[in-house]
């Protein structure tokens, strides 16, 4: 079983709804805006 995407949202930091997905401050990097586009694929 994959990892579904509330599990991988809720490991990021300044998620906010943008559209059809998130955006999200990149974790690797000090940003200060989010940066970070985050999609459910059709799969899941």
């Amino acid at each position: 079983m994959g990892v579904g995407l509330a599990d991988v949202l809720q490991r990021l930091q300044g998620v906010k709804k943008s559209g059809g997905g998130y955006m999200a401050k990149r974790p690797a990097h000090e940003d200060k805006n989010a940066s970070l586009s985050v999609t459910e694929g059709e799969a899941g």
